[in-house]
């Protein structure tokens, strides 16, 4: 995908998680999934805004998240256990997703996203690591 597309992705894909974390942190029942939540935040948020510093060099229009996607609703209507293992699946999709977008994009001549993509990309993939590993302990 071109730059654009990317920006534009990664920032919807962003602002989607954070809306998530912002429910693990509320409603997972799991100490270590509400922990994984907080974490997720703070990690998303701070790479929304990086994203969003780029975008506004490059003029590239950020779109609007609409709250309510499948996967909130979901979650929302999930307590308990129910809710962990949900929000766990959900973090797998969504970061398998996340990190296969960064690969693709990392030979970009763009150095600000070059190095956007070099710095979140581990921390895409501890994400995605933690919530397997957190999937197995609560099967």
């Amino acid at each position: 995908a071109g730059d654009q597309a990317f920006i534009q992705a990664v920032a919807t894909a962003g602002m989607t998680e954070v809306a998530m974390a912002k429910l693990g942190i509320e409603r997972a029942s799991d100490v270590n999934v509400k922990s994984y939540a907080q974490k997720l935040f703070d990690d998303h948020t701070k790479m929304n805004t990086e994203l969003t510093a780029i975008a506004q060099k490059k003029g590239v229009a950020i779109p609007a998240v609409k709250s309510g996607s499948g996967a909130e609703t979901a979650l929302s209507s999930a307590t308990g256990k129910d809710f962990d293992r949900l929000f766990l699946k959900h973090m797998v999709d969504e970061h398998e997703k996340a990190v296969a977008l960064f690969e693709q994009q990392q030979n970009t001549s763009d150095m600000d996203l070059k190095t956007f993509i070099d710095t979140n990309l581990p921390t895409l993939r501890s994400h995605l690591e933690q919530a397997k590993s957190l999937q197995s302990i609560g099967g």
